[in-house]
């Protein structure tokens, strides 16, 4: 990190701009259920890793489903109270017949004994199948210095760490995990997010969760790059260029992408220092479009904030680019 300048100017060093696009669904069977049991994650049992802790887990009773597969499956964590060295953190997803899969989990290990990433967990992280989006929280991990939160998004579900797995994974097929699950007899129950520690002496909670299960037609699909954006050094109340987040609308949605003026949220440490520039954009199946972000620093030292644009179904015709 860059100090402060001497001069009458003031200065930014190198920031950087999470961009998470969450996808709002057209359709009427997604039903999300709320999670029972959340709170602290019991520590790990040794500071050998791995040294799983006893589970936290965390339940969801859902009701209402029909006989058909799911298209769309979405599991939501809130680290209310962060949880130092996220590398320690497995999170899996159990059916209520049993079908466990990982969500994510040892981010970073890449040795059977490694630690992991020691960036923070802490806000909230949605975890999805890769067709929604690829993002990976691996990538953004390793861009994200000790003791930092990885940044909050939609994340694409990843293996677990350990011996053999490269950094960034590949990300996993979440999806279909559950293919088997056609029935409501077996959809409806009692579904768990079991969160271990794997290491001790790192601790934190989950303060709120969330399992979406989706049926009928699957939700509109998207993908969007850069998931940082990294501005120059430039003097303070001074715009710099607009840099583009390019969204691509993939051939199998049924509708066009839209993000309207007011769609997207800055949050985070320095929100009012970044502005999405308010064009509307429409991206019709096949096609992309852009999101432009300026970066105006207010005072001196490494600014930092996410972005969260909410994309709806919009009308052919409109696309900005």
């Amino acid at each position: 990190m860059m100090g402060l300048s001497a001069h009458a100017y003031k200065f930014m060093a190198r920031w950087a701009v999470l961009l998470g696009v969450l996808i709002i669904a057209s359709t009427s069977h997604a039903a999300t259920f709320t999670g029972s049991g959340v709170g602290t994650i019991p520590d790990g049992i040794s500071g050998t890793c791995p040294a799983p802790g006893a589970p936290l887990n965390i339940t969801f009773s859902a009701t209402g489903l029909a006989s058909t597969a799911l298209t769309d499956i979405r599991v939501s964590m809130t680290f209310g109270t962060t949880h130092n060295w996220g590398g320690d953190i497995t999170a899996t997803l159990i059916s209520p017949t049993g079908i466990s899969f990982p969500l994510f989990g040892r981010i970073g290990a890449t040795t059977a004994t490694a630690n992991g990433t020691s960036a923070n967990l802490s806000g909230t992280y949605v975890f999805v199948d890769p067709a929604i989006t690829t993002n990976n929280i691996w990538t953004v991990a390793s861009a994200t210095t000790t003791a930092v939160p990885i940044l909050e998004g939609t994340y694409a579900t990843t293996p677990v760490g350990g011996d053999g797995v490269v950094n960034p994974p590949t990300p996993t097929n979440f999806l279909a995990a559950y293919s088997s699950l056609t029935t409501a007899a077996v959809l409806n129950g009692t579904w768990t997010l079991q969160v271990v520690d794997n290491c001790e002496l790192d601790t934190g909670a989950i303060t709120a969760a969330s399992l979406t299960l989706q049926q009928s037609a699957p939700p509109l699909q998207y993908s969007f790059a850069p998931t940082f954006i990294h501005f120059p050094t430039i003097p303070a109340n001074t715009q710099s260029y607009a840099y583009p987040v390019v969204v691509f609308a993939p051939t199998s949605n049924t509708q066009n992408i839209g993000f309207a003026a007011n769609a997207c949220v800055m949050s985070g440490a320095n929100p009012g220092d970044f502005m999405r520039l308010p064009d509307p954009l429409s991206a019709a199946p096949g096609s992309t479009g852009q999101l432009l972000v300026q970066f105006r620093p207010s005072s001196n030292g490494n600014k930092s904030a996410t972005m969260t644009c909410t994309a709806q179904p919009s009308e052919i015709g409109r696309a900005h680019v």
